[in-house]
């Protein structure tokens, strides 16, 4: 047979009495196969490894069967192993019979031990994915999923995380204060076994402005193997400035600046009549005559003027004389 390391294996003795005369004190034994555990049949002779049936007298023509199991090795060593068997019957009568071989091979594989972990990022809306914009004070939840996805079973898994930069811790696994570590023991995996750690931790309400990146992920540890990391989960956070106001001004006289005019379609400037050129030489003349005979009058007063002053200084010059002794 083709077997595995570890499987049941069972044997089946068949006899029969193919003499003319009847057999007494039938014994059939079987030595353990090498690379097997004694398992259920018969009877077992802890110090030979042998296992014993003893069914008695057998009546020409009559026949039998006996059973037992054993277990293969399931620490064989790597590569190819047969595992050979026989049994012996032994009467009174005869001398001791051996049956036929039976074989069971049983190939070994080197182990492949295998496990992957996958981790995901959701705010509150609640969405596991890579990347999440999220605000300040807002709560993340971290899910690390992870599967032994190899041929043999694994030993003493383990899951750390670092806590987050910018977050404080919330809920989840074993958190170590001082190491700012989250843990989660989860012990033996079986082959293709399977679960998901899940913790939380809250976004700082306080963050300065700008945008921060929030990037994190987490690694399973096993006997079996080195340690495997996860792929890496980012949250983004954006900071706006806050808006200065406007500074304050000392009173001062008030300048306040008209809006300029809008652009508008050119008026029409009103057409005035021409006048002839003929008429407007004759009014130029007029005017410098009007101008010409007030210049003229203004000094026909001031001569008038100064004749008058001057006998009125004669007369009185001459009124002087006559006075005077």
């Amino acid at each position: 047979t083709q077997s595995q390391a570890g499987e049941t294996l069972t044997y089946k003795l068949n006899y029969t009495n193919t003499g003319n005369a009847p057999l007494s004190n039938v014994v059939l034994t079987d030595q353990l196969p090498a690379n097997t555990i004694y398992d259920d049949g018969g009877s077992f002779d802890t110090q030979t490894s042998t296992i014993s049936f003893s069914p008695g007298g057998l009546a020409v023509g009559d026949s039998g069967q006996a059973d037992f199991t054993v277990k293969i090795d399931p620490n064989l060593p790597v590569g190819t192993t047969e595992i050979d068997d026989f049994f012996t019957l032994d009467t009174t009568e005869t001398d001791p019979q051996n049956s036929n071989l039976v074989k069971s091979v049983v190939v070994v594989n080197p182990p492949n031990p295998a496990l992957t972990i996958n981790k995901t990022v959701s705010d509150s809306d609640q969405i596991d994915v890579l990347e999440t914009r999220s605000n300040a004070g807002e709560t993340l939840t971290y899910k690390l999923n992870y599967q032994n996805t190899g041929d043999v079973g694994l030993n003493n898994a383990v899951i750390t995380d670092n806590l987050p930069n910018l977050t404080t811790y919330l809920e989840g696994g074993t958190f170590d204060t001082d190491a700012k570590v989250v843990t989660f023991s989860l012990g033996a995996l079986g082959v293709s076994a399977s679960d998901q750690a899940v913790f939380k931790v809250k976004i700082l309400e306080s963050l300065p402005v700008g945008i921060s990146e929030i990037i994190n992920s987490g690694t399973i540890d096993v006997v079996e193997l080195d340690p495997v990391a996860s792929n890496e989960v980012k949250s983004v956070v954006e900071i706006q400035a806050p808006t200065s106001p406007s500074p304050s001004l000392s009173p001062s006289p008030r300048i306040t600046r008209r809006p300029s005019p809008t652009p508008s379609a050119p008026k029409e400037t009103p057409q005035i009549p021409q006048i002839p050129p003929t008429i407007t030489t004759l009014v130029k003349t007029g005017a410098n005559l009007f101008i010409i005979f007030g210049i003229a009058t203004i000094l026909t007063l001031a001569i008038l003027i100064a004749r008058e002053r001057l006998k009125q200084f004669r007369q009185k010059s001459k009124n002087h004389l006559k006075d005077t002794p």
